[in-house]
């Protein structure tokens, strides 16, 4: 369903088009067209958004009376335009978001409204151009032709390869896949206020969920009737509230409290059991990320299991140096990545135990995402006499030219395009 409120104001030429426009759109029965389709009607707001922009109108976004999560509006000083969209949020800012790139690149808007791209396509080139904007525009339209004549996860990989080879560090790619995929959350909001949502986490991610259920499943009385799901539900709406009402500076920290357990015939080894409270075993990059930042101590035990010694839990960094580095670096200083400070870990760029220390010319922000990033690939973070950050790829060379082998893609597929057109 979609309602249209024409203009009110005085006539201007700006106006009578609009109201024109207006004119030709209410003139179809939109709800009987678009009530069991929302992806028509998804691509109905993007055309709608196309031709306004031709008039100089922006796009705002609004919530409306509770009943829907999510509208579309458009205003300017001389017109006002709302159109009241049955989509989930999920849906329509999906699509919002799909009308804004379509603004910058309008060949990929003009595809989509045509159904010769879906929006898949349109999120797919978003998230490459997000981070190498000069070379998708360089590209776009040969980027586009391929879109247009593969299967979407075929597109995909051809579209992942060709950012590859327009990456700072090419050789990259194969080594960090699993750090950059693998990660999603959806939510999906309906009509009477409730949701629903999927969600998809990397390995590092499991481990630290898999304990906090862990530790939400028991009852915390006799009188606790509630089920597992429901206490796991509490509990997580407990934490976000915590966070929003809470000094976001508190939650910044990796806060881990770490008990590292070392046989005493290990004490001179490299290698120690990694397992958190309940055996899960901790990956290494996760285990690396815990000890750069974390609160830990040591406990030692004999060969029969027997407790040795256990260290009090400390942390190398002070408050004052956490503040430090916070104020200097401002956000995640991973190349391309602007998670505000907050949020962020504190990183040994000489790790400590290759004699790294805790000056703070050793030490950057990064966010949790890029910390694990640094512990689980060959990506490292250096910083320059003039106090510049700066991203390296330290892993070893690939065996082929990427950069050939996409270019060579390219060029056969626009060429195939201009014999279609020519035809």
């Amino acid at each position: 369903m979609a309602k249209l409120i024409k203009s009110r104001v005085a006539e201007t030429p700006a106006v009578r088009q609009l109201n024109s426009l207006l004119d030709d759109l209410t003139g179809v029965d939109v709800s009987g067209l678009f009530a069991h389709d929302t992806d028509e009607l998804g691509l109905e707001f993007i055309r709608l958004a196309h031709r306004l922009q031709g008039l100089g109108l922006g796009l705002i976004g609004e919530s409306h009376d509770g009943r829907f999560p999510e509208f579309a509006g458009y205003t300017s000083n001389t017109a006002h335009l709302v159109a009241e969209l049955r989509l989930s949020g999920l849906t329509a800012s999906r699509y919002r978001k799909a009308a804004a790139f379509g603004h910058r690149w309008p060949v990929v808007n003009e595809a989509l409204c045509s159904g010769w791209i879906t929006l898949d396509h349109v999120e797919a080139f978003a998230k490459v151009a997000r981070h190498r904007a000069t070379e998708f525009d360089r590209d776009h339209e040969d980027l586009l032709a391929m879109a247009q004549d593969q299967p979407l996860a075929e597109f995909e990989k051809r579209l992942g390869a060709w950012a590859e080879a327009n990456s700072e560090n090419p050789d990259a790619a194969d080594e960090i896949e699993d750090c950059f995929t693998g990660r999603s959350m959806n939510l999906r909001k309906r009509l009477d206020g409730t949701s629903t949502g999927s969600f998809e986490l990397d390995k590092a991610g499991t481990v630290l969920f898999e304990e906090f259920l862990d530790q939400m499943d028991a009852p915390v009385s006799s009188h606790d009737d509630r089920t597992g799901t429901q206490r796991r539900h509490d509990s997580l709406l407990a934490m976000i509230a915590a966070f929003l009402n809470g000094d976001p500076d508190d939650f910044g920290l990796n806060n881990y409290v770490l008990n590292v357990v070392v046989g005493e015939h290990q004490l001179n080894a490299l290698t120690c059991s990694r397992t958190l409270d309940g055996n899960a075993l901790i990956p290494e990059a996760l285990l690396a990320e815990m000890l750069c930042d974390g609160t830990f101590r040591t406990i030692t035990t004999g060969t029969d299991g027997q407790v040795l010694t256990i260290t009090k839990a400390q942390s190398d960094l002070t408050e004052t140096q956490r503040i430090a580095v916070k104020a200097r670096d401002l956000h995640c200083r991973f190349h391309g990545c602007d998670r505000p400070a907050h949020y962020g870990h504190i990183h040994h760029i000489i790790p400590r135990n290759r004699g790294g220390t805790n000056d703070l010319n050793n030490l950057v922000l990064l966010c949790s995402h890029h910390h694990r990033v640094i512990h689980s690939t060959h990506y490292q973070m250096v910083r320059h006499h003039d106090g510049r950050f700066e991203t390296v790829w330290e892993g070893p060379a690939r065996s082929f030219d990427t950069r050939h082998t996409i270019a060579a893609e390219l060029a056969r597929r626009k060429q195939a395009v201009r014999q279609h057109a020519a035809s």
